[in-house]
């Protein structure tokens, strides 16, 4: 069907193609039952799969391939899997935390092999032999809470991780400027979940050295 095509031909190589969101899209552009949408756009994607022209990753999540003098292949599979996990009907559900966030953020220079996720899809069934892993959030996340859970992360695993960065405070400080986080909002995480042998670690990481009264 031309809607699906053009759908997908949209989508840039690498990222995550969703059987649901398409389904969707074709039950509100052409007023038909969800179901009948559901149907029909599984069995136009098996067709596409059957070509080549996509490559099934997980029930109901595809990605684009592309051809080069190697043959036809899937670009990006873990960051096709990484975003299933971190977004769902638009939503984020989860966010980069581990060794990965790490060395994004400019904390350490070593290069993970894993890119693990914190996700409410924790209990999700990943493919075989990928290079992501899930862990449980310290709480559900959500479009208003990611930031702070993200930057806790930070915190709570902060001497888990080889940092060697010159000023690690400096980076985090930025972070929080960046994301312009709610400085009470912020301590309230950070007093939640948060260890209490790392409160005070954490808080001058986070807002610089506390004078004493």
């Amino acid at each position: 069907m031309k809607y699906i095509m053009d759908d997908i031909e949209k989508s840039p190589s690498g990222t995550a193609i969703y059987s649901r969101a398409i389904a969707r899209g074709l039950s509100d552009n052409f007023d038909i039952d969800v179901g009948q949408a559901a149907a029909l756009t599984n069995s136009y994607l098996k067709r596409l799969t059957e070509r080549r022209v996509i490559e099934r990753v997980a029930k109901g999540l595809y990605g684009k391939t592309v051809s080069s003098k190697f043959g036809t292949m899937l670009v990006g599979r873990e960051n096709i899997i990484a975003d299933s996990l971190i977004r769902k009907d638009g939503r984020r559900v989860g966010y980069v935390t581990g060794a990965s966030l790490f060395n994004s953020l400019g904390l350490c220079t070593q290069v993970p092999r894993r890119l693990q996720i914190a996700t409410n899809r924790w209990r999700a069934r990943l493919p075989e032999q990928s290079l992501v892993e899930m862990v449980a959030p310290v709480t559900k996340v959500t479009d208003q809470n990611v930031d702070y859970l993200q930057l806790v992360d930070v915190l709570r695993s902060f001497d888990k991780y080889p940092v060697d960065a010159e000023n690690p405070a400096g980076i985090i400080q930025e972070r929080i400027a960046e994301r312009q986080l709610d400085t009470v909002v912020l301590v309230r995480y950070i007093n939640e979940y948060v260890p209490n042998s790392k409160l005070s670690q954490s808080l001058e990481l986070a807002f610089g050295k506390l004078e004493a009264a």
